[in-house]
């Protein structure tokens, strides 16, 4: 059963299980972005920048909510995290953390901290084995209401840039069904959203909502294969929007608009509010979804390659 809280914004981004992480807060948190050591030797490096302006260089042993151990040329250290400023740390120890506003991992685990912000209420989902096979690291809907519903994200509500990365399993193709939808319904049937990304006959559907209010939709076709786990990601960034399918460039398409709605909306995830009839089961995903980013930057080709290889 997921907890119906998360982290707290004051909270370290680093959990066992279900993560929700904001990096608007003053707290110091540890930002995550690859850095090879040597081209000429496969070793990664790690590296900490400490509040009093020093830099230890190494490789990161462990990370918890307390402390970093860090093994340097001179022996294991063991750093307290809230001297931290910031840091580099190597593809195993996870996906980069750098402007990242949702990191839904599903991996299990029940004991989540409470959070007075931002809340996550489940609604007839069930766990499910993962992209990597692991009982219970993943969720399942059935397509027949069943989702979540994430609310308090205020980073990702007046984000210009957005990237969404995911693995997804589907079960059938012939509807439309929504991933997420940070979109919301009146019961007068006004709109108030963002983006929302839905799939059907292996296609993806990506909707985005302009400062006016108007929304756009785009089409990236043979996206979402049904019946076997496909790693998705696309980027928003500078009028266009960039489809990556398992890691590997897809497509790139141009939009008339540079920016995006700041909406409030709760981010709902497999299905979407976008009805005033039926609305949760017409559109429910009939599938699974593990290890869901929504980051508030664009991420690189590389970075993205590097979250289809996590598993």
């Amino acid at each position: 059963m997921l907890s119906s809280s998360l982290f707290a914004a004051l909270s370290p981004c680093y959990h066992r299980s279900v993560k929700l992480c904001t990096l608007k807060s003053a707290v110091v948190l540890l930002t995550c972005v690859f850095f090879l050591f040597t081209p000429a030797y496969d070793v990664y490096a790690d590296e900490l920048q400490l509040e009093n302006g020093d830099y230890i260089s190494g490789h990161i042993v462990s990370m918890d909510e307390e402390h970093v151990v860090i093994q340097t040329s001179y022996g294991e250290l063991t750093i307290d995290r809230s001297q931290v400023v910031s840091g580099t740390f190597s593809p195993e120890l996870g996906a980069s953390l750098e402007g990242i506003a949702v990191e839904l991992l599903f991996d299990g685990e029940d004991d989540i901290p409470e959070d007075a912000s931002m809340t996550i209420a489940e609604y007839g989902i069930q766990k499910a084995a993962g992209a990597d096979g692991t009982s219970g690291s993943a969720i399942r809907s059935t397509g027949k209401g069943t989702y979540l519903k994430l609310s308090g994200t205020p980073d990702l509500d007046s984000a210009d840039t957005i990237t969404v990365s995911f693995w997804i399993f589907l079960r059938e193709a012939t509807r439309l069904q929504y991933v997420l939808s940070k979109w919301d319904v009146t019961a007068d049937g006004e709109t108030d959203g963002k983006f929302a990304v839905g799939t059907r006959y292996s296609a993806l559907y990506i909707y985005l909502m302009d400062p006016a209010g108007s929304y756009h939709l785009e089409s990236f076709e043979d996206i979402v294969p049904t019946g076997t786990w496909t790693h998705v990601a696309f980027v928003f960034t500078s009028s266009a929007i960039t489809v990556y399918k398992n890691g590997v460039f897809a497509e790139l398409r141009q939009v008339p608009f540079g920016a995006l709605n700041e909406s409030s909306a709760p981010l709902y995830i497999m299905t979407a509010k976008a009805s005033t009839e039926d609305r949760w089961s017409r559109y429910n995903l009939n599938g699974m979804l593990d290890n869901l980013r929504i980051y508030t930057r664009a991420l690189t080709e590389t970075e993205i390659a590097d979250l289809s290889e996590e598993l």
